[in-house]
């Protein structure tokens, strides 16, 4: 790694706004930015940047309640998945409550993840199994939802062959 680059990475630790929106023009040494932190910091680097930007910064997380459901267990859910900690991205904006459209609204909402009687607390790339969280994607392409390391890769197939044609 030169010392640029190292003091770029440093950077990013003391100063992260500043050393992010210097990060985001470096396209011919950069892949991708997923810059975690507060909205504003997201916009910044979004906005500045030629390198693509893997936003996380908005989302809405629901949590639906049919009229079959365990009251208890629900208002259980609901409480935890908005006030355990109400200030982060996986915490719940909206409560559904419907008597008969319960297994349609899982599967027509238009969401990385629709939970069916557990709390959006859940939405982590650690809690799916993915490693440490890189960020959760609005995004509609790649990776979308909650995602660790692995979703950032993208596969790489060799085809070996002796002539075949088609």
């Amino acid at each position: 790694m030169s010392d640029d680059v190292a003091r770029y990475v440093e950077g990013v630790c003391t100063r992260p706004r500043a050393a992010a929106r210097d990060l985001a023009l470096l396209d011919d040494a950069i892949d991708v930015i997923v810059p975690r932190g507060r909205p504003g910091l997201v916009r910044a680097v979004a906005e500045r940047s030629r390198v693509p930007v893997i936003k996380h910064y908005e989302g809405v997380c629901s949590v639906y309640v049919d009229a079959a459901a365990d009251l208890g267990m629900a208002a259980e859910i609901a409480y935890n998945a908005k006030v355990q900690r109400p200030g982060v991205c996986n915490s719940m904006e909206n409560l559904i409550v419907h008597s008969s459209i319960a297994e349609r609204f899982l599967s027509r909402v238009d969401s990385a993840v629709v939970y069916h009687n557990a709390s959006t607390r859940f939405a982590d790339g650690f809690e799916f199994g993915f490693g440490a969280e890189v960020g959760i994607s609005a995004n509609r392409i790649h990776a979308r939802g909650p995602m660790g390391l692995r979703e950032l890769t993208t596969p790489k197939y060799v085809v070996r062959g002796v002539g075949q044609t088609r």
